[in-house]
């Protein structure tokens, strides 16, 4: 595997590199960086793009969730516009595939809301969106997600950890009927097939890496994977 470091994003690519790559762009850090390396499906590359302050990503201003934290700021148009930079200057060096099944966009907690934003705003680049652990108990976000149908040629990977719902906080407690909101939501408008909701063990630091190539297996149909580590698809 490759890597092509940038401040503003790193590539992975396979060392086979004559053939285009179905290429997914991830918010992550260092550490999602080593784990894309290692669970890449054949005949993907990656871009990652670093996030900076998590509590930045969110698609408007929400109240911080516990006193003296951070507020949420809406920083999810900022991140968006970056990963569309980094993208179209990989894409014009390397053989990073963008048709015909566009490119893949996945991201874990804030970062998959962001995901979802970028869903509902219809980012042209992207047809695949992973939203892992997404963070759509924030408040606001059903209300947009109504307002914003996403384009129909759209494909969802959505999924949480089972004992998700069963945290303290109130407000971070509405994460599995939210969760089951925008599957509803995108079922009502995509095509059959397009939207799968996987529910995992665990809360929501579980088997990361594991989540993440679950997400990327379901494309590239490794059914063995989505098998080993899925409890349901329907809860």
């Amino acid at each position: 595997m490759k890597k092509i470091e940038r401040a503003d994003g790193t590539l992975l690519l396979p060392e086979n590199g004559d053939a285009p790559f179905f290429t997914v762009c991830c918010i992550g850090d260092r550490e999602t960086t080593d784990t894309l390396a290692r669970i890449l499906p054949p005949g993907y590359a990656a871009i990652v793009c670093p996030a900076g302050e998590w509590s930045d990503l969110a698609p408007f201003p929400v109240a911080a969730l516990n006193p003296g934290e951070k507020d949420f700021t809406p920083g999810a148009d900022r991140m968006l516009q970056k990963i569309r930079h980094v993208l179209f200057d990989f894409s014009a060096q390397y053989p990073l595939r963008k048709d015909p099944d566009g490119h893949g966009l996945m991201g874990y907690s804030l970062a998959g809301l962001c995901v979802l934003y970028a869903l509902h705003i219809r980012m042209d680049e992207f047809r695949w969106f992973y939203a892992l652990s997404p963070s759509v108990w924030m408040e606001g976000w059903r209300e947009f997600a109504a307002a914003h149908p996403p384009r129909r040629d759209a494909h969802v990977w959505l999924s949480l950890g089972g004992k998700e719902p069963a945290t303290k906080n109130p407000r971070m407690a509405r994460v599995g009927e939210e969760c089951r909101e925008e599957e509803r939501l995108l079922k009502a408008i995509l095509p059959h097939g397009n939207v799968q909701m996987t529910w995992h063990p665990g809360g929501h630091f579980a088997d990361v890496s594991k989540r993440m190539l679950a997400a990327l297996s379901w494309k590239a149909l490794d059914k063995q994977v989505l098998s080993v580590y899925t409890e349901t698809t329907a809860k």
